[in-house]
């Protein structure tokens, strides 16, 4: 057996976040998860404001709005993990710091909404509120709100979550034993991270959300990549990010992450939403475990080599 002691909320306060312990109770790796906003301008109950809103789905109720629970809270990202069923992996889903207005409970990873509500309609059927207005990817109230969640969560992995010498946890995980996952706007707060906070981790999956180029000036590479691998899965029919502006986002996203550290994999059919295919679920699994393998075999020392389908291998002459 091999259990870590649960990371304590109390030990900072800043972030909020759930902690499930492996089910075979070996807790060599960590998952953290980051949920989605959840929204999708199709299904918003006003007019849209803006055709590149981001990515938003809601209920209405009374006078507030709600998310639906697909991938958007940690207690429920939490549920998607275990259903991964990962061999000696631990879980912790996070809760986004940034509010979002006219919700209660709701948060994301960087302001997206903004309360003044410009460009919609009140609707008295409803008895709403004017609708937040979308703040583009490109604005600089988005773009620093984005640097400091990234601050905020390098600071929480430090402290927390990993083990000495890369952090201050006497019960933390080493930095390679720590992989990130998260859906829309989470898995952009989770490839930016891996590739840009320097903390080293394991790799990310993001579940349709791409870093965009808008936020990063004219960086020709993440600096705090260092062989980071990521994995992005996007649907052909995603409604957010459109099927043609795949692989623009995908050269961005190789050039930050580095030649050989970036893998897309497109899902047939699949909208803007948390994995239910065979295929998108096994690459995700795959992904998982490779991180996995390449970190056992760096803390082993032994000389083994990856090799991937495909590859030929020479038999060496006795």
């Amino acid at each position: 057996m091999l259990r870590k002691t649960p990371p304590n909320p109390s030990s900072f306060p800043a972030l909020q976040f759930t902690y499930a312990p492996s089910p075979d109770e070996l807790d060599k790796n960590l998952l953290v998860l980051f949920h989605g906003l959840g929204i999708t301008p199709q299904s918003l109950p006003w007019p849209t404001p803006s055709p590149t809103l981001p990515d938003v789905r809601i209920f209405f109720s009374g006078t507030r709005f709600t998310l639906p629970p697909e991938g958007d809270f940690p207690q429920n990202f939490i549920g998607f993990g275990k259903s991964l069923r990962l061999p000696e992996t631990a879980l912790l889903a996070i809760k986004g710091p940034c509010p979002i207005p006219y919700f209660d409970e709701e948060t994301g990873w960087a302001p997206a909404y903004d309360e003044a509500g410009e460009g919609g309609t009140f609707m008295p059927a409803l008895n709403a509120a004017p609708p937040p207005a979308a703040i583009p990817l490109s604005a600089p109230r988005h773009i620093a709100g984005f640097y400091q969640t990234r601050t905020l969560l390098t600071e929480f992995f430090r402290t927390v979550l990993l083990a000495a010498p890369g952090g201050a946890s006497t019960s933390g995980w080493p930095a390679g034993r720590i992989t990130l996952l998260g859906f829309s706007q989470g898995g952009r707060c989770a490839v930016d991270l891996a590739l840009f906070s320097g903390l080293g981790v394991g790799g990310a999956v993001s579940i349709g959300g791409w870093i965009e180029t808008e936020m990063y000036g004219a960086a020709v590479a993440a600096p705090g990549a260092d062989g980071v691998r990521v994995l992005v899965t996007q649907g052909t029919s995603d409604e957010v990010v459109p099927v043609r502006e795949v692989a623009s986002k995908k050269a961005f996203l190789e050039r930050m992450a580095g030649p050989g550290n970036a893998s897309v994999v497109m899902v047939e059919g699949k909208g803007h939403t948390m994995p239910t295919s065979e295929v998108e679920l096994r690459a995700i699994a795959q992904f998982l475990a490779s991180a996995a393998f390449r970190c056992a075999v760096r803390e082993s020392d032994l000389d083994v080599i990856e090799i991937s389908v495909g590859t030929k291998v020479e038999r060496a002459e006795p």
